[in-house]
């Protein structure tokens, strides 16, 4: 996962989604009165769809990726664009890793994911707020995140109130800290928490970033990061580095790890993790 830069929000945003809006939060107010009112099997929310019609802006700042797991979504799937915080219910994974789910062999869909609804409204208000919006894979979107949003536990107030001040337990490529911080890689394309990350824990968990055919589409270059790695400590081994072969690794890695080149938010936390040099340290290599 990279750390991006959100797309400038546009200016007639407000105008080209105020009626969609208008509807929504009627619908919202509409369910919590048949609530409240002991009507049964009360109709959920509906939310119009005026999202999608941006999707080409998060594309481009995304660099066509998924801004979880870094799929590149425009070459060979549609991708949708995704809330952060889930607009219609609120959901929570069992602590019971057997009812995670996991990815059905030479398929993207996943099986044996349970889910607890902790609240049947969720972040409603922020359906169409721009900063909630980030571009997703479906796998990622729908297989595995779905309405799924960790806060910290003293934190959590259900159903979501605009109020309340919670702290996300999911890493997000727009803001907040910077997502290789708190994913380590393997040389398999594995991923696990960096330095027992409750964030990176989290996220990996709940958007299925170890499923299967992801590691398998990171293997190569897992494999050639952590070997240019080895390389790095080679040439700063002992009384005298060998300060040639170090620029040229350095290189490849600044080569590799281009934002607009797969997988390069694993191989800038591959960097950190086993070298301990920061990606803007390599700024001005070229």
């Amino acid at each position: 996962m990279l750390h991006l830069k959100r797309p400038p929000r546009p200016a007639t945003l407000d105008q080209e989604i105020q009626e969609q809006r208008a509807r929504a939060e009627q619908e919202v107010r509409r369910y919590r009165d048949e609530l409240a009112q002991g009507a049964p099997n009360p109709k959920k929310p509906d939310f119009p769809n005026a999202w999608g019609k941006y999707k080409a802006a998060f594309a481009e700042a995304q660099h066509e990726k998924c801004g979880y797991c870094e799929v590149r979504v425009i070459a060979g799937f549609p991708g949708d664009v995704e809330h952060f915080r889930p607009k219609g219910e609120v959901w929570a994974l069992s602590e019971n890793p057997d009812e995670w789910g996991e990815q059905r062999p030479s398929s993207a869909s996943v099986e044996g994911r349970k889910h607890a609804v902790l609240s049947d409204v969720g972040y409603w208000w922020l359906a169409y707020d721009w900063d909630n919006w980030l571009l997703s894979c479906s796998a990622c979107n729908s297989g595995w995140k779905g309405s799924f949003f960790p806060v910290a536990d003293e934190q959590r107030v259900l159903p979501p109130d605009p109020q309340a001040p919670e702290a996300p337990l999911l890493l997000n490529p727009f803001d907040g800290p910077d997502p290789t911080e708190h994913l380590r890689f393997g040389e398999l394309g594995e991923v696990q928490p960096s330095d027992d990350s409750l964030l990176g824990r989290e996220t990996i968990k709940v958007c299925g970033l170890d499923r299967a055919s992801l590691r398998l589409a990171r293997l190569e270059k897992a494999q050639r990061a952590h070997s240019l790695v080895q390389e790095i400590r080679k040439a700063t081994a002992g009384e005298a580095p060998d300060d040639e072969a170090l620029d040229e690794a350095l290189r490849d890695f600044r080569r590799m790890g281009d934002e607009l080149f797969d997988y390069a938010g694993m191989v800038r936390a591959i960097l950190q993790a086993e070298c301990g040099v920061r990606w803007d340290d390599l700024e001005g290599i070229e």
